[in-house]
């Protein structure tokens, strides 16, 4: 009797939802409501920095500064344009992290998403996702504020390098030839890199994002050779 209750009971299992797969899209759904969540903590954790920094600046009766602090705030809530002012440094820079942080979590769960559906040869499913991971990079990303803080710490195939937060290029061949090289982000998908010492002649390159800021491809620092298609590193 156990016997011939074993195999119904096997069935059973790899029928329940357990025992299935992972539909592809569940890690999805959960790393929405984590980026959303981390989100909202880093934005409150940085309008609080602006508070913290609004009252000190009011207690030594430095009203420029009060000024500069509000003015900072409001460019934040209404525009999503990040302080430059030295008392707001290192909030920013928290708060880039976190949003970096969460950033990564959630590219990385449609990634993975996307991969699986298409393995499972499920295309429809796969592209959908590839389009909301399209819309949402175009909404999150769509200032060169929001771009310079999105590429900080991320390495690229072109000459190996990695776009360092404090705006520097770290890249062993240029920096062993003594070059020092910033980057910045000049609109929402362009970056120009400048090299700010070691030589006087062809300074500028500049390297043009896709949307899904995947890759990239540019003109070079001699102003004339095509820079090709640079991919993202892991």
């Amino acid at each position: 009797m156990l016997r011939s209750l074993l195999p119904l009971c096997l069935a059973a299992g790899l029928l329940s939802p357990v025992a299935r797969a992972q539909d592809p899209s569940a890690p999805v759904e959960k790393a929405k409501k984590a980026y959303i969540e981390s989100a909202d903590k880093a934005r409150s954790t940085l309008l609080d920095a602006f508070k913290s920094a609004s009252a000190a600046a009011t207690t030594s009766g430095d009203l420029n500064t009060v000024k500069t602090v509000q003015a900072e705030r409001d460019a934040f809530e209404n525009g999503g344009k990040l302080p430059t002012s030295v008392r707001m440094r290192t909030a920013v820079a928290s708060y880039q992290q976190s949003m970096k942080q969460a950033r990564t979590t959630l590219d990385a769960a449609y990634e993975q998403a996307i991969k699986d559906f298409t393995k499972a040869g499920k295309i429809p499913e796969a592209e959908a996702l590839q389009t909301e991971l399209h819309d949402l990079r175009a909404k999150t990303v769509a200032t060169k504020e929001n771009l310079q803080a999105y590429l900080a710490n991320t390495s690229w195939t072109w000459g190996n390098c990695r776009l360092k937060a404090n705006g520097y290029v770290e890249n062993k061949g240029w920096d062993s030839a003594g070059l020092v090289t910033r980057w910045e982000a000049i609109d929402r998908r362009t970056v120009l890199f400048s090299i700010e010492k070691g030589r006087d002649v062809n300074r500028l390159a500049v390297l043009v994002f896709n949307e899904e800021l995947t890759e990239f491809q540019g003109i070079d620092f001699n102003g004339k050779d095509r820079i090709p298609v640079s991919k993202r590193k892991p």
